[in-house]
């Protein structure tokens, strides 16, 4: 039986249930409206009847339980099976990418060769790609000749090699007393 089932029987127990409790109440309202003499054991009846009455409703609340159990469980289902769709579609895309060495001890993950991105390619987080996420190494710090990259969601740092050189000029300043300062 699959959730959808138990939900629907539980629905027509619960029907059959406010149907049992209409019968009682017609039944209690007979007897009350019977004044031919002939009910003399109504105190019996009446006492069976209350004691038929809150067994079906202590049934009517544990099925209410049952109940909000099964939508939470096809609840649940539903987050599974969104995550599973979302595990899948990335497992499919990660086929397109490989793990690099993008500068000496620093990885990343890259498109492979032959596969066509629009615009650049990223420079994936070789962590978070591995825990089945997709994050962006992003640029935070740039020097002279070393970008350092950080990843978005859990910060690692990466170390990719840039064309930026240093260079140094000297400006001549002019100083009194030297010996050129006439020309």
């Amino acid at each position: 039986m699959n959730i959808a089932e138990g939900i629907a029987l539980l629905q027509g127990t619960t029907a059959t249930i406010d149907g049992i409790a209409k019968t009682y109440k017609a039944v209690k309202e007979a007897i009350k409206g019977d004044k031919s003499g002939a009910g003399t054991d109504l105190a019996g009846v009446n006492q069976e009847l209350s004691e038929a009455l809150e067994g079906m409703l202590l049934l009517k609340q544990t099925q209410l339980k049952l109940l909000d159990m099964l939508i939470e469980l096809k609840q649940e289902k539903l987050a599974f099976d969104q995550e599973r769709a979302e595990l899948d579609r990335f497992r499919a895309e990660a086929a397109n990418y490989i793990m690099k060495e993008i500068s000496p001890h620093s990885f990343a993950y890259v498109l492979k060769d032959g596969i066509k991105s629009e615009g650049a390619s990223p420079y994936l987080c070789a962590r978070c790609f591995q825990q089945g996420k997709k994050s962006l190494l992003q640029l935070k710090k740039r020097d002279f000749n070393i970008d350092t990259l950080e990843c978005n969601a859990c910060s690692t740092p990466v170390s990719v090699p840039n064309d930026i050189k240093g260079e140094v000029y000297v400006v001549p300043t002019r100083r009194q007393g030297w010996p050129f300062d006439d020309y």
